[in-house]
């Protein structure tokens, strides 16, 4: 009998509002805003390296694995480009 206890996994759509990362450290920390909360995520690898280089303000449909009680990994993503969802954030004028 396998008694490994299944590890949740969430899906989230949001706007990219930081990435944090060392250059020398093979991780990344992204916080996305979603439905009005905002979440803090890390990644690792080439997931990792990927995400550097999404612009502040991307919308991105995350795939969030529970790896602790109080981290979450990113083990994938996509760039969302959808008309619909608009920034509540945005700042909107002329300039």
């Amino acid at each position: 009998m396998d008694d490994k206890v299944p590890v949740p996994i969430h899906r989230c759509a949001g706007w990219v509002r930081s990435v944090f990362y060392v250059l020398d450290e093979p991780t990344t920390t992204l916080t996305i805003q979603a439905r009005g909360h905002t979440i803090t995520a890390h990644a690792a690898g080439q997931i990792a390296q990927d995400l550097r280089a999404l612009p502040r303000g991307a919308v991105i449909c995350a795939t969030l694995q529970d790896t602790s009680p109080d981290c979450l990994e990113i083990i994938a993503f996509s760039v969302v480009a959808d008309d619909d969802m608009h920034d509540p954030n945005a700042r909107h004028g002329d300039g």
